[in-house]
């Protein structure tokens, strides 16, 4: 079972305006909402590529409720903790016509320390031997830093495997733990090894060779329209993808991190894991809606995208 913890899901409220201009008033402008978090997303794409998989997610009031609601519209089983206020939400201004994105996060309600136990009891009853558990996002206000690698130390002592996919706060404290995944970005990865300066081609043996001693298995650095690069135990390698109409990119990464995850609980191999990774986030960039694919779509993406050594 695949098991996407979201610790602290979000509603985003997207508003598209052309020219925004701060202090000035703007009427009659509808928004699109929807349930995200990286979690949230990821598990809506596996109900949609008929992987079963369950939600933890801290949720409250009215906010919390959507979320609730989306996914079982999607099928996905939820294991739900109440919070005492709302579940945050998220305001995005996007001005296509300049290229500029507004975006006003909330930090979400505080919990308890009796709050966060509950949470880990529940997932320590749960996980069995083989799951595979999906670290995502941001934690709770109320949280170490370091929950994701505690997270990560649980899924260990139950046999489970997991995957890293947290927000660039977090990177660095999610260790020491074992990863079979991760998707981190070059901004982490130089943060957390204190590089500074640009990183080169010929620096990626090396990098490589540090996330691994960290405990990681297999890594992605996302290189956008490019595709990316696969870090694994037997070499690194370039994925490259086919060009296509991409619509919104929004919730891509979280596609291609439940697309690796379902490819890891199918048997396949790495670079078949990757191969649909980039599928599925391929495909949610053809869509309008944030964490949303097409099976079909996916498995003709696969096709094409292909997979070669790196020649660094």
């Amino acid at each position: 079972m695949i098991r996407a913890l979201c610790l602290n899901p979000i509603i985003d409220r997207t508003y598209y305006i052309d020219d925004y201009q701060v202090g000035k008033k703007f009427m009659e402008i509808p928004s699109v909402c929807s349930a995200g978090g990286k979690g949230v997303n990821s598990a809506r794409v596996m109900a949609q590529m008929g992987e079963p998989c369950v939600l933890y997610a801290f949720v409250g009031g009215a906010t919390g409720q959507m979320i609730v609601q989306d996914m079982e519209s999607y099928g996905v089983e939820g294991v739900y903790f109440e919070t005492r206020g709302e579940t945050r939400t998220a305001i995005d201004i996007i001005d296509a016509r300049n290229g500029r994105e507004t975006e006003i996060v909330e930090p979400g309600e505080e919990i308890t320390k009796e709050e966060e136990q509950a949470f880990f009891d529940r997932l320590e009853e749960d996980l069995r031997p083989g799951d595979i558990v999906i670290c995502s996002g941001i934690r709770m206000p109320g949280m170490e830093l370091s929950v994701f690698g505690e997270l990560a130390r649980l899924a260990e002592r139950k046999g489970a495997l997991c995957a890293l996919d947290v927000d660039s706060k977090y990177f660095a404290s999610s260790f020491p733990a074992k990863y079979f995944y991760a998707k981190p970005n070059l901004t982490e990865l130089k943060r957390a090894f204190g590089i500074q300066g640009e990183l080169t081609d010929k620096d990626m043996p090396a990098l490589a060779k540090k996330v691994a001693e960290l405990g990681v298995e297999t890594f992605m650095i996302s290189q956008g329209g490019q595709g990316s690069l696969l870090f694994t135990g037997e070499g690194i390698f370039k994925a490259r993808i086919p060009k296509v109409n991409a619509v919104n990119t929004i919730g891509s990464g979280d596609s291609t991190v439940a697309g690796f995850c379902i490819g890891r609980a199918r048997g396949l191999s790495v670079l078949e894991c990757a191969r649909l990774a980039m599928a599925c986030g391929i495909s949610n960039a053809m869509h309008s809606q944030v964490g949303f694919v097409e099976k079909d779509q996916v498995e003709e993406l696969m096709e094409r995208v292909t997979i070669e050594a790196f020649e660094g």
